[in-house]
């Protein structure tokens, strides 16, 4: 079995789209990877870099509050999941365009290469990856929690902030009148310094 990256459907109409599926090698033939290897270079470094990681995380970030952690999965996950995959096939294919490299030669350049190197192998596995549903969920679900979570500890400080008088720092306090000073000073006796 191996990775076939190949022109969908998916965008009919809109230029060539990638798709990733698995299946059975045409001819059974591999090369070394040597006149492509700088393919999987390049996209490796658009993989571990800023613009790959903000367009993914900003399309989770965007979409995540529509999934649970139930067991049931929902139409709407399918659709997500879909756009998901349109969404990584536009960012890949912009980014091999810019080098010009055709989905068409993408896909030949797994075809045969795919497993020539380590390198070649972990951006077959990403790629891969972005098709994977149940990873998908997963992924949705913990980024919606973590935001949560990050929610509520934000709304717990901003509740402790609130319920704790402040005091005059001692710098401001010696701008004040005199008597400006005295009633700070009674207020604070009052309320409690916290």
């Amino acid at each position: 079995r191996y990775l076939s990256v190949s022109p969908s459907t998916r965008a009919l109409g809109q230029g060539a789209s990638l798709s990733v599926r698995f299946g059975a090698m045409s001819d059974g033939k591999e090369d070394d990877g040597g006149e492509n290897s700088w393919i999987f270079d390049y996209l490796m470094s658009v993989i571990k870099g800023p613009i790959w990681d903000a367009v993914i995380m900003d399309f989770i970030d965007e979409n995540c509050p529509v999934f649970d952690n139930e067991q049931e999965n929902k139409f709407i996950y399918t659709d997500m999941h879909i756009k998901f995959q349109e969404h990584v096939d536009s960012l890949l294919l912009s980014q091999l365009s810019q080098v010009g490299v055709t989905a068409e030669q993408f896909a030949e350049v797994c075809e045969r290469s795919r497993t020539s190197r380590d390198i070649n192998q972990q951006v077959y596995e990403q790629i891969a990856a972005m098709d994977d549903f149940l990873t998908f969920k997963k992924l949705m679900v913990k980024v919606k929690r973590n935001t949560e979570l990050e929610l509520e500890r934000q709304a717990e400080a901003a509740a402790a902030a609130l319920s704790t008088p402040t005091a005059v720092p001692a710098a401001a306090a010696a701008l004040l009148t005199p008597a400006a000073a005295a009633a700070t000073a009674t207020a604070t006796a009052v309320c409690g310094d916290g």
